[in-house]
This record gives structure tokens, sequence and C-alpha cells, in this order.
């Protein structure tokens, strides 16, 4: 009886662990990310766990790649939106004062180095979701146009940008860009091309600069 009180007592007692919270980013224009329903979370945490490449969510209507990481209208991949999977000790909350403070600041400087930052494309690339998967995760902002001033950085398709001196006319976006002040870095047309997203991204961002293609 000792030892089956001693059981009861850890197994309902003992702190449960909390399953990843799911992510998809509802406003592309201010990266603002919204939490799955606890039910499609567990969907979505079940495939995940049993390596699936996809899953679907309401009666099918949408889908959600694993291996992009965004999720879209089953049928149409055009309309999709990025996807994030945080864990336990990574989950969003406006009210947890539960972590000690070393590890939230900690976990804010991580999540949040683009704070305040404002990125325009130039170019096509292959995954314009990825890209603004990449900055959202880091606490930064897409803008479809380089022309408002809050834009703070312009990411030119590599290629593109290789041969701008050429161009004729000048790329409209990158003479903007240097009009302005905003800095410029290359992406290729293919990124991500290493396993690593996030990785290739950041040392493509360290060697941002003000250029004078143009002038």
């Amino acid at each position: 009886a000792e030892y089956m009180g001693h059981f009861l007592s850890v197994y309902f007692f003992s702190p449960r662990p909390t399953m990843p919270q799911w992510y998809w980013m509802s406003n592309l224009t201010t990266s603002e990310w919204t939490r799955y329903a606890p039910g499609e979370n567990k969907v979505l945490e079940q495939a995940y766990q049993k390596s699936q490449k996809k899953a679907t969510l309401m009666n099918k209507k949408y889908t959600v790649d694993f291996g992009k990481m965004i999720q879209f209208t089953t049928g149409d991949e055009y309309h999709q939106r990025p996807i994030k999977r945080l864990e336990d000790d990574e989950v969003e909350s406006d009210d947890d004062d539960s972590a000690p403070a070393a590890k939230k600041q900690k976990m804010k400087r991580a999540t949040q180095e683009f704070e305040g930052l404002v990125f325009a494309r130039s170019g096509t690339f292959n995954s314009n979701t990825k890209i603004s998967t990449v900055i959202a995760n880091h606490g930064g902002k897409v803008s479809s146009t380089v022309d408002t001033s809050t834009v703070t950085h312009l990411i030119v398709e590599a290629d593109l940008l290789k041969n701008a001196a050429k161009s004729d006319p000048p790329e409209a976006k990158i003479k903007k860009a240097e009009r302005n002040g905003v800095k410029i870095f290359a992406l290729p047309a293919d990124f991500p091309t290493e396993k690593n997203d996030d990785a290739e991204f950041m040392k493509a961002f360290k060697k941002a600069k003000v250029t004078k293609i143009y002038g």
C-alpha cells in the first residue's frame, strides 16, 4: 500500500512533459504568428514525430508540408503560409514569468535579432516563404516594396546583384535602396542551398552593406 501510494503520488504530481507548440503566420505583413488549436497541434506533432512528409487539417482543407515548413490550401500551394515548431522551453507566451530572467533574455536575443529591421526583396527566388520564415523567426518584418522609409535591408537574387552594374535600365529596387541608404545583401535564387537555411541566411545577412553600384 505504501509503495502504491508513492507510485500514485509520483504519477499524478510529477511534471508532465509539454507537447511542442506549432504556429502559422497569420499576418505576412507584420510577421504575426498564431498558435494552432490544441487538436490541430496534436495532429501536427504526431505526424511530425512519425516522420511524415505532410499532414492535413480541418477535414483536409489545409495541407502542412514539413519539408518546406508551410501550410497551404489543399490543391492550391500558391496560397501558403509559413509555419514553425517551438519546443516547450521556447514556446511564446506574453505572461510566462516562470523562466529564469537570464534564460528568457537569452531566448529573446536569439529570436529577436532582427527586431526593428524590415526586409524587401529584388529578383526571383524559388521560395519566398522560406525567406519570410527566417526573417519572422528572428523578429523582423517583410515589405513588398523598397519605397517605404521603414525598409532597412534589400535582399537581391545573387546573379541579379552580380550583373546589376551592366543592367540597362538600372535595377529599380537596387537604385532606390542605394538612394535611401538601405543595406543590400545577396541570396541565391534557389535558397536555401544548405541544410540549415537559418545559418545560410545569417551568413549572407552579415555581409549586408550600402552599395554604390549606380553612384
